[in-house]
């Protein structure tokens, strides 16, 4: 049988410090020493039991765990509060929202590509031809299905006379969400170009 020994020899047993040793003592996690002697069997078995009751969710917190629960919890919700600031999350329900729109967008874009593409298709000789027009066009759609801009629906449904999605965070400190901004040829305007389609 082992010998009593000293807070000091428990805590380097349990590997805790002799303060954590006397906090669990008072807590009733290990037996209370004798003229400052413990025994070193049953603070290993009642420190074992305290630990089990901790992992299977059947013992009781102590004070000293309960406050490391909240000082956990609050830095969590710390973490989260920073990454709302920063526009790196939101609110599902502006997720869900933002998403509708983008899966509508999609839909508009796909049902628009046989009107679009049906002169160009029957002015082509060959399949291989049509069939390249037709994917380039599926491409581009799929493209935008990837990478939304969620910015710009953001404000496309605040001139639509709908709340912004992402009025709190869409962009923070200069940073906006989606895609980024693609850079315009030296001389050439955003938005100008050759129009595929005459008819679209």
């Amino acid at each position: 049988m082992a010998k009593p020994v000293k807070v000091q020899e428990i805590a380097q047993l349990l590997k805790l410090t002799e303060r954590r040793v006397q906090q669990l003592v008072r807590e009733g996690v290990l037996p209370t020493p004798t003229r400052g002697i413990y025994h070193p069997v049953k603070c290993v078995h009642g420190y074992i039991d305290y630990l089990k009751g901790i992992s299977d969710g059947t013992g009781e917190a102590t004070l000293t765990d309960e406050r490391t629960r909240l000082i956990r919890t609050q830095a969590d919700l710390a973490e989260i509060d920073l990454m709302k600031a920063r526009g790196e999350l939101i609110p599902t329900s502006k997720a869900r929202a933002a998403w509708t729109v983008v899966i509508q967008g999609i839909r508009q874009k796909l049902l628009a590509i046989p009107t679009r593409l049906a002169a160009r298709v029957a002015s082509v000789k060959s399949i291989p031809q049509a069939k390249e027009i037709i994917e380039e066009a599926v491409r581009e759609v799929l493209n935008e299905c990837t990478n939304p801009d969620l910015a710009k629906l953001g404000r496309m449904e605040s001139d639509q006379g709908r709340p912004n999605l992402f009025s709190a965070s869409a962009e923070a400190e200069g940073e906006r969400l989606g895609r980024p901004e693609e850079e315009a040829e030296p001389g050439v305007e955003r938005g100008t170009g050759p129009v595929d389609d005459p008819e679209s």
